[in-house]
C-alpha cells in the first residue's frame, strides 16, 4: 500500500528543515557577562564588544586564584575553560570559538581602585638584531623596563604570531620578502609601548627538477631540503624566469609557477611572446 502524498510531502519538508538546520553554523562567539566574586562581593566586568576588553574596578585586594561566572554565546566554546582558576593579577586572556570556527580574543583587565600610584607605561624598546635558521629567524629585542611583570605580544604582517615573556621570538619567514615586525609590550595595569621595525629575507636559492614522471619539484638550496612539490609537467625551461615566476607547460601551455611555492600564476600564449617581454 502506498503512503498518502500528503504524508510523503510532509516528510520532504521535515527533511529539508533538518538538513537546513545542519547545515548552519553559528558564528556567535560573545562573552555577554564577566564576574567576580572576593570575599561575599560581586564585582561586575565592563565589557568592550570591539576590542574584547574586560575591564573590572576593584577596590580590595585581588585573591592570586579566582574562578569566574561569565556568560558567552551558547553554541560557543571558551578557552581556558570557564571553571579554571585564574590568579587575574596578570592579564588574562579567553578564545571564544563559534560554532562554525570563528574566533574572538577576550582580555580581562583588572583596575585596582585602592592603588592611588599612576601607571607608568614600559620602557621603549630597541631592535637588536635577527639570526635566520633554515627557514625560520628569531628578532631579539631589549627589554621593556615596568614595575609590573611585561608580557610581549609579537605580530609579522600584522598577523599574531604569539605572546612571549622574553624579549626574543622565533617565527617562520618568506623568500624575498621584508617582513613588518610590531611587538607591544604589556603590563598588567594596561600600560603598553610599541617597537616596530621591518626584516629583509634572505634571497632565495633554488634548483628545478624534474623527474621521470614528470613530476616538478623545487629544492631549496640553503637547507637541502624540498620546498614545493608541482605537478605532473609536460615540459619544463629551466633557464626562463619571469617576475617571480618559472614558467613549465603541460596540455600545450605555457604556465608561470611562483617561484617560492609552485602555485600557477599565468598563463601565456607562447614562450616566444612571454621572452620579448621579460
Amino acid at each position: 500500500m502506498k503512503p498518502p502524498l500528503f504524508l510523503v510531502f510532509c516528510l520532504i519538508i521535515l527533511f529539508q528543515i533538518s538538513c537546513s538546520r545542519e547545515e548552519t553554523k553559528s558564528s556567535e562567539n560573545a562573552i555577554s557577562s564577566f564576574e567576580l566574586t572576593i570575599d561575599g562581593e560581586i564585582y561586575t566586568g565592563l565589557i568592550n564588544p570591539t576590542n574584547g576588553k574586560i575591564t573590572l574596578q576593584i577596590d580590595v585586594q585581588v585573591p592570586i586564584s579566582l574562578v569566574p561566572s561569565m556568560v558567552y554565546s551558547d553554541r560557543a566554546s571558551i578557552s581556558p575553560n570557564e571553571k579554571s582558576v585564574q590568579n587575574f593579577n596578570d592579564i588574562i586572556r579567553y578564545t571564544v570559538t563559534a560554532e562554525n570556527g570563528l574566533e574572538k580574543i577576550y582580555t580581562v583587565v583588572i583596575e585596582n581602585l585602592g592603588d592611588t600610584e599612576e601607571n607608568t607605561a614600559p620602557s621603549t624598546m630597541e631592535f637588536l638584531g635577527v639570526e635566520f635558521n633554515k627557514r625560520e629567524f628569531t628578532v631579539d629585542w631589549t627589554d621593556a623596563e615596568d614595575s609590573d611583570p611585561v608580557t610581549y605580544i609579537v605580530y609579522k604582517n600584522a598577523a599574531e604570531v604569539g605572546e612571549f615573556s622574553e624579549s626574543k621570538a622565533t617565527m617562520p619567514f618568506t623568500y624575498n620578502q621584508t617582513e613588518t615586525i610590531t611587538i607591544f609590550a604589556t603590563d598588567k595595569k594596561g600600560g603598553t609601548s610599541k617597537l616596530e621595525f621591518a626584516i629583509e629575507t634572505p634571497t632565495s636559492e633554488l634548483i628545478f627538477v624534474r623527474n621521470s614522471s614528470g613530476i616538478l619539484y623545487a629544492i631549496d638550496t640553503k637547507v637541502r631540503d624540498i620546498l614545493w612539490v608541482g605537478k605532473s609537467v609536460d615540459a619544463f625551461f629551466a633557464p626562463v624566469l619571469n617576475k617571480g615566476e618559472v614558467l613549465s607547460s603541460w596540455d600545450r601551455k605555457l604556465i608561470g609557477l611562483d617561484l617560492l611555492t609552485g602555485k600557477e600564476m599565468q598563463v601565456y600564449d607562447s614562450i616566444v611572446s612571454n621572452i620579448s617581454h621579460s
